[in-house]
């Protein structure tokens, strides 16, 4: 049977070294001590899915403040279902499972930030096959595409948005989005770092 549990900062240590160090390129990884901080801080919350007690997969958010009932949104910082259980659904399973643990955990969160490596900045064929395969299966899975951009220490990312309820343009539109992930990363990071390594904008209308 498939369930939804958070996370001991024990069992995130264990799933870092296990697994995270081989999920992630180094760029995109924090290290341990800076998962940790963020756990300490109450700005970081983890999940993982678990099959008769078997972790399938592993999900941890950011938020811009300790208190859950005053969050708005979710960053999903890191998503990954484990190695021998890819390409056998887990991953749709636990998004699925998630947001109805989310909506009781963050009673006034309006949805879920995810982000993809940009697809325009893939170095070959290849690698912007897996970015589009990435970005359809968050489609699937009831995120839509937004129109922001952003480049994290150096990596281009296109952003995805689920709600949790009935969508409003006032309530989850691109620029409530974009607000919440400035609101985020200031939260997460000192400023100086922000101004110098975490660059969001909103890409005009067509």
């Amino acid at each position: 049977m498939l369930v939804v549990q958070s996370l001991s900062r024990e069992q995130i240590a264990e799933i870092y070294d296990e697994h995270m160090v081989q999920d992630f390129p180094d760029n995109e990884l924090k290290p341990l001590w800076a998962v940790e901080g963020l756990c300490e801080r109450g700005l970081y919350h983890a999940y993982g899915l678990f099959d008769d007690d078997r972790l399938r997969g592993y999900a941890l958010f950011s938020t811009a403040g300790r208190n859950r009932k005053h969050q708005n949104s979710l960053l999903l910082d890191y998503f990954a279902v484990i190695a021998g259980g890819r390409s056998r659904g887990y991953g749709s399973k636990f998004l699925k499972l998630l947001r109805p643990r989310l909506i009781e955990d963050f009673p006034n969160c309006q949805g879920m930030i995810a982000e993809v490596e940009s697809v325009r900045a893939a170095v070959d064929p290849d690698e912007k096959h897996i970015r589009e395969r990435r970005i359809a299966f968050y489609r699937r899975n009831g995120f839509r595409r937004t129109r922001i951009r952003s480049n994290l220490f150096g990596v281009a990312f296109t952003i995805m948005f689920q709600p949790f309820g009935q969508e409003t343009a006032v309530q989850t539109d691109d620029a409530f989005v974009l607000t919440e992930m400035e609101k985020i990363y200031a939260a997460m990071l000192p400023a100086q770092v922000v101004s110098q390594q975490v660059k969001l904008w909103l890409k005009p209308a067509i």
